[in-house]
């Protein structure tokens, strides 16, 4: 175990000006001062809409918002459309 003053800057922790990073599941405890903590209610992140790229493609395509698109990249699973909205 390790003890650390960190300060905490635009989702960042830092030490004496140096950034410092925390491995993915790591366990930590942090001490605050109790206005410092704020709760944000659960549903106010959207969980993402998993759709086919067919699907995607689709919904694209559809939306009369939307003057043009290109898909930019395709990479495994995720694909990224470049889009063009009208003014």
């Amino acid at each position: 175990m390790r003890s650390m003053n960190l300060i905490y800057k635009n989702g960042h922790f830092y030490e004496n000006g140096k950034r410092i990073e925390i491995k993915d599941n790591a366990k930590v405890c942090i001490v605050a001062n109790e206005n410092d903590f704020i709760l944000v209610p659960e549903d106010l992140f959207c969980k993402p809409i998993i759709r086919t790229k067919a699907q995607l493609e689709h919904e694209i395509q559809s939306d009369d918002e939307i003057e043009s698109n290109k898909l930019f990249f395709n990479w495994g699973k995720n694909c990224i459309f470049l889009l063009q909205r009208m003014k």
